[in-house]
C-alpha cells in the first residue's frame, strides 16, 4: 500500500487507502466539518459545540475550542457568561436546581441540564423514576464462548474461539477463512429485548489484542454496533480511540444519545436512542483490530435499572423517566400495553380506537382486548384472550366451552350447561352443540342413550330425567314376550298370553311355558269358543287354545276373534273389521283409548293412567306432540317461553311466564343492537349514546362545533353543526370542495 500517511492502511483488494474516522481529502489529511485534532491513526474528534451557545458548529481544528456567542463561555460554549442566566435551557429556579415542565433528571453530565420527556409521544408529563437501582447484565457461568459475526450479522462462526479464564479468545488465523474483516463479538440473549432501563447506564467491557501493526482493514470500523427499534431497522454505532497493542483497555460507554451515531454518521436525538432501546435485536463489539493475530474480550456488563434499595454495590439509578401514561399504556416510558389491552401492529384493523398513538414508527397502538365481554385480559402481543370466564373459550372467548351451549353476546349467562338430560352427576354427554336460539343437542351420548338430550335408546328403559334415573337394557324373554322393545320407562316387556313378569319369563296359572311354546287347556268352552277375557290364539282355531286379552289393565274384555280391547261400554266394528271404542273417558282417545293430545302417562302399564300436561297455559295442548307422551315435559312452548313446564321466559326474553304471561323484550328498533334482551333484567343491548332498559332514551353528547366554521354551538340530533358559508363536515371544521382559506366566518 502507498498509504504511509494513514498508517499503511488500505483495502486488501483494491489498494485504495482507508481514511481514519472523520477525515477527508485525497490523502485523508484534513478533518471533516465540525471535527478537530487530526491524528493519523485515530482520525478526528467531534467538536461538540453547544447549538445554542456557539456561533457555529465548527471549532478550532487544533484546540477544539468553539466560538461562543456574547452571553456564553466555556470550551464548548455550554456555560453562561458572568452576569447571565437561564442556561442550560431545560433548567429553571433561582439556583438552577429544577427541571422545566416536560423535562426530568437534572444532571451535570447533560448539556441541556434536564432531558425532555419522551414517553414515545404518548405523554408530555414525566418525572425521574424513583425506587430504582443499577444492576448488571453479565455473561452467565455457562456462557464461556461467544459467536463471531460479520458487520451485518449475517454470517456467524465459533471457529477459532476458545475460553481461557477470564477471557474469551479469538485466533484470527482460524477466523479469517470463515469471516472477512471486520468481525464482531455478538452478545447473548440477555442483552436483547426491551432495554428501556439501560438508558443512563453504561456498557462496559475489557479488550486485549496482539497484532503486527496497530492499523488494519478494521481499524476505522465502529467499535460497537446496536440494532433495534419497533421495526427492527435502526442501527446506531459508537467509535472509540485506537487500542494499544499488548495492553488491556477497559471501556465504559454511556448509554445516552450524546456520543452515538447512526450508521451513516448522523447524530442521534434522545428520541432516536429511546426508539432503539424499545427492542434491541443485537449488540456487537468489534473483535478485529489492526493486523490482529489474537484478540480477547472480558468483563462484559450492561447496567440496567431494577426496583430495589441502593447499596454500596448497587447505586441509585438516574436519568430514567417515569411517564404519566394515557389509558391503555403502562411502563416507565409508556412502552407497554396496560392490562386489558394489546398491541395493534401496522396493517391491522383496529376493533376500537386507541386513546393515543405512539410516535415511534412501527410501535403500534394499544387497544382494548376483544374478548366478547368474558375476559378482561389478553396477550399484549398476540391479542389472544386469557382466562375466559362464564364457560367460554376461543381466542376471543367467542364460543361456549365443551359441555355448554348458547350464543355468546357479552352476558354472564351466555353459555348454559348442557343437561344430557340432567346436570351432573346425570349428565351423560360431555359435549353438545347449540340448535337454534335456545336449544341444544347432546353429541356424545353413551351406549343406551340417544336423542337430543340423551334419552333412553330403543331397547333400553328408564327415566334419566329423574334424579338417579338411568337407562338399562330391556331383558325380555325370547319365548314369553312379543317382538319389539319394552316399555321405555318401566322396562315392562309385551308379554304373550299366559306369561307375566317384567321380562315375560313367568308362567301364569294353568299355563305351561317354555322355549317350546305356551299352552293352556283349561280356558275353553264348548264349540271351541274362548272364555270371557280370552281370545283365540293367533286369531284362528288351534287345538282349542286361547290366550288372555292384552288390554293394559283398562279393560278385562276384548274381541274374542281379533283381540281388540273393549275400553268403553260400547264399541263398533271399524273399517278394517276391528272393534273400536266408542266412549273413551276424558284424556283417552283412539281405538284402544290411549292418552289424548295434551295428556301423558302409561296406560299400557298395569295401574297406569293419563294425566293432563301442565304447561301453564303457554302451549296449545291440542297440537300433536305438544308434550312428551310419557314424562309430560312441554315440547312446543309458544315463542318467548321455555322450561319443562313453559314456566320461564326463554333466553332473550324477559317477564313473568306464569302469572302475567308477558315474556317479551320490547327493545327499541332504532336504539338497540338486536331484539333480544337479558333474561333476568330485561336490559336490551343499546347502541352508542342510547340508554334505558328498552334502549329508548338518547344520551346528550357535546356538539363540539368548530368556533370558526359554525354559526352557533348547537347541532341537530345527528350531531351536524350549522356551518358558515363554504364550510363542511359534521363539526364544521373544514372547507367544502371548491373552497379554501379556512378562517373565522367561513371559507373563500
Amino acid at each position: 500500500c502507498d498509504c504511509s500517511h494513514v498508517g499503511d492502511n488500505c483495502d486488501a483488494n483494491t489498494g485504495q487507502c482507508i481514511c481514519p474516522p472523520n477525515t477527508m481529502g485525497e490523502r485523508c489529511d484534513r478533518c471533516a466539518p465540525n471535527h478537530w485534532g487530526h491524528d493519523i491513526t485515530t482520525g478526528c474528534k467531534e467538536c461538540g459545540c453547544n447549538a445554542l451557545g456557539s456561533v457555529a458548529q465548527q471549532c478550532n481544528v487544533n484546540t477544539g475550542c468553539c466560538t461562543c456567542r456574547d452571553n456564553f463561555r466555556g470550551e464548548k460554549c455550554n456555560e453562561c457568561q458572568i452576569g447571565f442566566r437561564d442556561f442550560p435551557v431545560n433548567v429553571v429556579g433561582d439556583h438552577c436546581d429544577q427541571c422545566k415542565v416536560e423535562t426530568f433528571g437534572l444532571s451535570v453530565q447533560n448539556p441541556l441540564g434536564c432531558s425532555k420527556c419522551y414517553c414515545y409521544g404518548l405523554s408530555h408529563s414525566c418525572t425521574e423514576a424513583q425506587g430504582l437501582i443499577r444492576m448488571w447484565l453479565t455473561l452467565r457461568q455457562e456462557q464461556t464462548v461467544l459467536p463471531l459475526v460479520d458487520k451485518s450479522n449475517t454470517l456467524e462462526t465459533r471457529s477459532g474461539v476458545s475460553f481461557q479464564h477470564p477471557e474469551i479468545l479469538a485466533h484470527s488465523d482460524l477466523v479469517r477463512p470463515v469471516l472477512s474483516e471486520p468481525y464482531y463479538w455478538k452478545l447473548p440473549e440477555q442483552f436483547r429485548g426491551s432495554m428501556i432501563t439501560a438508558y443512563g447506564g453504561q456498557l462496559k467491557y475489557a479488550v486485549y489484542y496482539e497484532a503486527r501493526d496497530e492499523t488494519g482493514p478494521s481499524s476505522y470500523e465502529p467499535q460497537v454496533i446496536i440494532k433495534g427499534g419497533p421495526n427492527h431497522n435502526m442501527i446506531m454505532t459508537r467509535h472509540t480511540p485506537g487500542l494499544q497493542i499488548g495492553q488491556l483497555t477497559r471501556h465504559q460507554l454511556d448509554m445516552t444519545e450524546h456520543e452515538w451515531k447512526f450508521a451513516d454518521g448522523r447524530s442521534m436525538t434522545r428520541e432516536d436512542f429511546m426508539d432503539i432501546l424499545f427492542y434491541v435485536d443485537y449488540i456487537l463489539i468489534k473483535a478485529s483490530h489492526g493486523n490482529v493475530m489474537r484478540h480477547s474480550i472480558s468483563e462484559i456488563t450492561l447496567t440496567v435499572a431494577e426496583e430495589g434499595r441502593p447499596t454500596k454495590e448497587s447505586e441509585k439509578a438516574h436519568q430514567i423517566e417515569k411517564c404519566e401514561c394515557p389509558l391503555g399504556y403502562s411502563g416507565l416510558s409508556c412502552e407497554e400495553c396496560a392490562s386489558g389491552f394489546y398491541r395493534l401492529r401496522s396493517g391491522s384493523l383496529a376493533p376500537a380506537p386507541a386513546s393515543r398513538v405512539p410516535t415511534a414508527a412501527g410501535m403500534g397502538s394499544c387497544v382494548v382486548c376483544q374478548c366478547s365481554g368474558h375476559s378482561s385480559t389478553c396477550d399484549p402481543d398476540t391479542s389472544i384472550c386469557q382466562d375466559c370466564q362464564d364457560n367460554t373459550e376461543g381466542d376471543r372467548c367467542e364460543r361456549c366451552a365443551p359441555g355448554f351451549y348458547g350464543v355468546v353476546r357479552g352476558f354472564h349467562d351466555d353459555c348454559k350447561p348442557c343437561a344430557c338430560p340432567l346436570l351432573n352427576p346425570q349428565n351423560f354427554s360431555p359435549t353438545c352443540v347449540a340448535e337454534g336460539f335456545d336449544d341444544y343437542r347432546c353429541t356424545a351420548c353413551p351406549e343406551g342413550y340417544e336423542g337430543k338430550h340423551c334419552e333412553c335408546a330403543t331397547g333400553y328403559h328408564g327415566n334419566p330425567l329423574q334424579p338417579g334415573g338411568l337407562c338399562e337394557e330391556c331383558k325380555c324373554s325370547p319365548w314369553g314376550s312379543l317382538p319389539g322393545p319394552c316399555d321405555p320407562v318401566t322396562g315392562q316387556c309385551r308379554c304373550r298370553g299366559g306369561t307375566s313378569g317384567r321380562a315375560c319369563d313367568q308362567c301364569m296359572e294353568r299355563h305351561v311355558c317354555g322355549p317350546a311354546g305356551i299352552i293352556c287347556k283349561t280356558n275353553t268352552l264348548p264349540f271351541q269358543l274362548c272364555a270371557s277375557g280370552y281370545r283365540r290364539l293367533n286369531g284362528v282355531l288351534y287345538n282349542g287354545f286361547c290366550e288372555a286379552c292384552q288390554c293394559h289393565g283398562h279393560s278385562s274384555e276384548c274381541n274374542p276373534f281379533t283381540g281388540h280391547c273393549l275400553f268403553s261400554p260400547t264399541c263398533h266394528m271399524g273399517a278394517e273389521g276391528m272393534a273400536e271404542c266408542d266412549q273413551c273417558p276424558p284424556g283417552y282417545s283412539g281405538p284402544r283409548c290411549d292418552c289424548s293430545n295434551g295428556y301423558y302417562g302409561q296406560p299400557a302399564v298395569p295401574g297406569g293412567s293419563c294425566q293432563p300436561c301442565n304447561c301453564n297455559g303457554n302451549l296449545d295442548l291440542s297440537l300433536p306432540e305438544s308434550c312428551h307422551p310419557i314424562t309430560g315435559q312441554c315440547l312446543r312452548c309458544r315463542p318467548g317461553y321455555g322450561g319443562v313446564a313453559c314456566d320461564v321466559c326463554a333466553n332473550g326474553y324477559y317477564g313473568d311466564a306464569v302469572t302475567a304471561k308477558n315474556c317479551q323484550c320490547q327493545c327499541h328498533t332504532n336504539g338497540s343492537v338486536s331484539e333480544v334482551c337479558h333474561q333476568e333484567t330485561g336490559q336490551c343491548q343499546c347502541r352508542e349514546n342510547v340508554v334505558g332498559r328498552q334502549c329508548d332514551e338518547c344520551v346528550c353528547v357535546p356538539c363540539h362545533c368548530n368556533s370558526f366554521g359554525s354559526k352557533s354551538f348547537d347541532c341537530d340530533e345527528s350531531g351536524q353543526c350549522r356551518c358558515q358559508p363554504g364550510v363542511g363536515g359534521p363539526k364544521c371544521d373544514r372547507c367544502s370542495r371548491g373552497f379554501f382559506n379556512f378562517q373565522e366566518g367561513g371559507c373563500t
